[in-house]
């Protein structure tokens, strides 16, 4: 008996690796966020949460600058843990989100290329060290840019003819939603406007065919808007709640930001050597690879939107417009609009360099695959080129896992062993969680940006007194040293430290 010849395609042997090495990549990845220590922010986000599951009520009894839609995801987590155990569900959580912008990063780059480099793009998403730890922080980013990444990918089926009415209508609600989340997407969300704006005069089809389509892109819009305006008029009491809620979402941002002409944060300032995100001093080689794939990704992007009709001609030229222009407003946004640079907002600018990045190898590979000997010249630089991620990714990565959460899971038993159930106390970190706010603004160093307001906030003074608050939680930042000077003097007055921990006082008078 004659066996037949068994013959596995090339790319599909190529992609198998690449599959492979996703998939380790993300389970070391996985491991670190198990680990890692926790960010003041992710307490905070935490904190409020927890707020939002015992019924206390964002702008009408807590102070909030964002909208609350992140908090309406994460406060399910208290159904079903408690004690410490919401730190590392809450970090679970938030990495199943960073594995799908990984996975939509994919599927975008596979729906507009057509091939297997497709999972490249994910894989360059999860290895590039900046600003890798913050997408696995619990924090409103990264579900924000999933959401938008979602609209986008409906946008370009859109644009492309594919069930089109029902993928404007998706598009517009995905996008919507993702500022609920966080309005650090509007940037993308303002080209996918102006690209709509722009096929509506010159895109394929009739003209009432696009005029209807963009009506459904403004009605998908509309309805995440339409339930969050319904909710803020349940939640507000009268006219004066609906302008106190307005005024936290509109103005109150821009106020609280300006805390950076104090503590300004330059553009570049994260690609300077620095052992947090690269895990060794000076230029390293993870440095070195991570500047190398960020110029790589931004200076394509630059070509693909003054050069879109090349990867698919005149049909895909909308498309690569929308994607091209996303990643230059996200990058402009970061260098000229925001007055604080944190390491979490180029998040969505990472997404778009890790995709053309991924384009790049797709060209070569393109190119080679038409060499006589382009097949031996692939397996030998993907081989090349596994072996070099894998090692950076050990070497970026393996410090940072002795940077452990033992100590924040040590301080939440201490308090919740120390502090009796129910009790008020003052947590200007957020660690505390559980306890009742005395004050109605927590978890953030308020004193610094105080003098921004435009509204003034009320007395700490009076209502620690008033709530007869009994401890005050600083923490290991000593923000107690960011409030009003007589707001400082009256809890040193009154207040020490517990059993000789300055980061938990407790009221002697």
């Amino acid at each position: 008996m004659q066996l037949k010849q068994f013959r596995v395609p090339f790319p599909r042997v190529l992609g198998l690796v690449s599959f492979g090495l996703l998939v380790a990549l993300l389970f070391i990845r996985l491991q670190l966020s198990l680990v890692r220590y926790f960010d003041a922010d992710e307490l905070a986000y935490l904190h409020w949460a927890h707020n939002v599951f015992s019924g206390v009520l964002p702008y009408r009894d807590f102070l909030l600058y964002v909208p609350p839609g992140f908090l309406y995801v994460f406060a399910p987590v208290y159904m079903f843990f408690s004690g410490t155990m919401p730190l590392i569900a809450g970090r679970v959580l938030a990495f199943c989100i960073f594995v799908a912008v990984v996975g939509i990063t994919s599927l975008l780059f596979w729906r507009v290329r057509r091939t297997w480099v497709a999972l490249w793009a994910g894989i360059i998403l999860v290895f590039l060290p900046l600003p890798a730890d913050k997408l696995l922080e619990i924090r409103p980013d990264t579900l924000a840019t999933l959401l938008a990444l979602i609209g986008l990918l409906y946008q370009c089926e859109a644009l492309r003819g594919h069930t089109r009415y029902a993928s404007w209508t998706l598009a517009g609600f995905w996008y919507s939603l993702s500022v609920l989340i966080l309005p650090k997407t509007v940037p993308q969300i303002a080209v996918a406007y102006l690209i709509s704006l722009l096929w509506l005069f010159w895109g394929n089809g009739t003209r009432n065919e696009r005029i209807r389509a963009l009506s459904r892109f403004a009605l998908g819009s509309a309805i995440p808007i339409g339930v969050f305006m319904l909710w803020i008029a349940l939640i507000a009491k009268d006219w004066r709640g609906v302008e106190t809620v307005m005024y936290s979402l509109t103005k109150l941002p821009f106020e609280v930001n300006r805390i950076g002409e104090r503590y300004p944060i330059l553009q570049w300032q994260f690609f300077y050597p620095n052992i947090t995100y690269y895990g060794a001093p000076g230029w390293n080689v993870g440095l070195i690879i991570n500047h190398i794939v960020w110029m790589v990704g931004l200076l394509l992007g630059v070509v693909r939107l003054v050069t879109p009709y090349i990867p698919n001609g005149k049909s895909g030229v909308w498309v690569e417009l929308l994607i091209a222009g996303s990643l230059i407003a996200h990058s402009s946004a970061f260098i000229y609009g925001y007055p604080m640079r944190h390491a979490q907002y180029l998040i969505p600018i990472a997404v778009f360099v890790a995709f053309y990045a991924a384009d790049l190898l797709d060209i070569a590979w393109k190119h080679l695959s038409r060499l006589r000997y382009g097949g031996v010249v692939c397996a030998v630089g993907c081989i090349v080129l596994v072996s070099v991620i894998l090692r950076v990714y050990d070497t970026v990565n393996g410090p940072k896992f002795k940077l452990t959460n033992r100590e924040d899971i040590a301080i939440l038993e201490r308090v919740l062993a120390t502090i009796p159930e129910g009790a008020y106390v003052l947590d200007l970190v957020g660690s505390t969680i559980y306890f009742k706010d005395p004050y109605p603004v927590c978890c953030v160093p308020f004193g610094q940006w105080v003098p921004y307001l435009s509204r003034p906030l009320p007395g700490l003074i009076e209502r620690l007194e008033t709530t007869g608050t009994r401890y005050v939680y600083q923490g290991h930042l000593g923000r107690l040293t960011t409030l009003s000077a007589s707001d400082q003097a009256y809890i040193r007055a009154h207040f020490s430290p517990l059993a000789g921990d300055s980061s938990l006082l407790v009221r002697t008078k």
